[in-house]
């Protein structure tokens, strides 16, 4: 039946149907009356027909709001700013979770990356800024959809800011070469319960108090980076390992006061532990590494580079026990063939090995390698004595799916 008013051409349409309106449409009227809501839609579907707003309000039926499909809502988003986009992303549930897909078109490629690929909080105060995060309903959102790692160049000020307001939801952070560490950590210890994954690479200034303060408040820490911060001493590894029972991963390269006895006891703390870094700490015997072979059967990851007082019996304590190693870099190291080779027999899931300044490493040990380990897929010999550019070539060629460092 034609709902058109024969004497004006105009016709009343009050749903949000689409079909109903493709159908209204195909007679033609001179005039739709339609809502605000209609009105948005008519002027996107068909621009050519005229439309005045809807007057009247029904106070006698409640009705219920039906989603539009995410292509209309996606396109009717285009229309609005992305201030105005986020501010109708938090009206309801379903606009909430099309919150990216209303936003990604809107968004510079910086923050589209931040929404896409779950980077950094360094643009949090843009997305602030823009009026896309807000407090009252993003919470979750930034939990699930933003790691909370400010880059190096942030203000300490502003990362304590954001610290304390995402307090619960910050499980990440990148602390990464700060000067003025203190206020920072005091703000970790009062506002991070949930941190999981810390760094305070380069953060010269770190001592072991400030870690102890860290520690006995983020008990939930499972990886750690503490590269060159050189205050620090044996008494951190302590703290670390009384007051957090999780870590699987620990970077301590350039930590130069380190000994065997924090190794020893990161040894018998974290059976679990997966990724242990050691690169430059030249205090390290084979005592250290015994025991970490004894009790950390599930490392996957260690670095050995210029420790200097790490031996062949010592490689081959790792050999013999951390078969699921994955990941070994000993340049500079004091090792010989034989023990390469007793490495690529235990080792066999070994996908990268770094031998890079390690004199007495020949071509043999190479082959051995390639030959026992089919998952390799790196070998750094540069600087090594191998026999001969020929021989290199012969790995290249044999063993093209190995890259060869040289």
């Amino acid at each position: 039946m034609n709902p058109l008013n024969k004497e004006n051409q105009i016709v009343v349409w009050k749903e949000q149907n689409n079909f109903q309106l493709n159908t209204l449409v195909s007679y033609k009227p001179e005039q739709i009356i339609v809502t605000e809501v209609g009105k948005k839609l008519l002027s996107i579907m068909y621009p050519e027909v005229t439309s005045i707003p809807y007057p009247l309000r029904d106070t006698t039926k409640r009705y219920k709001w039906r989603m539009p499909p995410e292509e209309l809502v996606t396109t009717l988003s285009s229309f609005l700013s992305v201030k105005d986009v986020a501010c109708l992303s938090g009206t309801c549930k379903n606009l909430h979770a099309l919150r990216r897909v209303l936003l990604f078109d809107h968004l510079s490629l910086i923050l589209r990356t931040i929404l896409h690929m779950k980077n950094s909080m360094s643009d949090i105060p843009a997305l602030m800024r823009l009026g896309i995060l807000h407090e009252n309903y993003d919470l979750e959102f930034i939990k699930n959809e933003l790691h909370i790692k400010p880059a190096s160049e942030l203000d300490e000020t502003l990362i304590i800011k954001i610290l304390k307001k995402y307090n619960n939801y910050v499980e990440n952070l990148e602390l990464k070469n700060k000067k003025n560490i203190a206020s920072i950590v005091e703000t970790i210890a009062e506002n991070c319960p949930k941190l999981r994954y810390l760094n305070l690479a380069l953060c010269t200034k770190l001592t072991d108090s400030q870690i102890k303060t860290i520690a006995q408040n983020c008990p939930e820490l499972q990886e750690i980076n503490l590269a060159h911060c050189n205050l620090l001493t044996d008494k951190s590894i302590e703290e670390i390992t009384q007051y957090c029972p999780h870590i699987e991963s620990i970077n301590l390269s350039r930590c130069h006061t380190i000994t065997d006895t924090a190794v020893i006891k990161l040894a018998e703390s974290y059976p679990h532990l997966q990724t242990l870094i050691l690169a430059g700490c030249k205090n390290i015997t084979r005592l250290g590494i015994k025991e970490i072979a004894l009790h950390c059967k599930k490392l996957r990851n260690i670095d050995l580079a210029d420790c200097f007082r790490i031996d062949d019996k010592a490689i081959k304590f790792i050999a013999k026990n951390c078969s699921n190693l994955r990941t070994i870099s000993l340049y500079s190291n004091r090792i010989v063939d034989k023990t390469i080779i007793i490495l690529s027999r235990y080792c066999k899931d070994l996908t990268s090995i770094k031998l890079k300044r390690c004199q007495d490493i020949t071509t043999n040990a190479c082959i051995n390698l390639a030959n026992n380990c089919p998952k390799l897929r790196l070998i750094d010999v540069s600087n090594c004595n191998l026999n001969s550019k020929s021989d290199i070539q012969f790995l290249e060629r044999n063993y093209p799916m190995i890259t060869i460092i040289k």
